[in-house]
């Protein structure tokens, strides 16, 4: 009997990178509606869950646990870079009232300390 697939492993990432996106909207001041807010934030409650189990996925998957955790830990830092230099420049371009709340959000990070 046949599967029926509508997205694959890579197009579900990408989904929830996305939907991760929108709930991070609400951390820049005036930005979007609360309410736009709050509707990406109840949509987005499952990305952490999807991320946690494509990992799982990946290291059953693994031939070598120790490159596996080394990548995920590479991704994590190029993340986190990542966020340092947006919100450098992002800091630089907003004056004093529009303050942004820069947050430390890298699940990435945290599932790569688990394992």
């Amino acid at each position: 009997m046949s599967r029926l697939r509508i997205l694959n492993a890579f197009q579900i990432k990408l989904l929830m990178a996305l939907l991760m996106l929108l709930d991070h909207l609400r951390y820049i001041n005036n930005f979007i509606p609360a309410d736009i807010a709050s509707f990406f934030t109840f949509i987005s409650r499952c990305v952490a869950p999807m991320f946690a189990y494509f990992a799982v996925e990946g290291i059953r998957n693994t031939h070598n646990l120790k490159k596996y955790c080394l990548r995920l830990s590479i991704f994590a830092c190029i993340i986190f870079s990542g966020n340092k230099i947006l919100n450098v420049i992002l800091e630089s371009m907003l004056n004093q009232e529009q303050i942004l709340l820069f947050r430390n959000n890298n699940v990435i990070f945290t599932l790569a300390l688990v394992y």
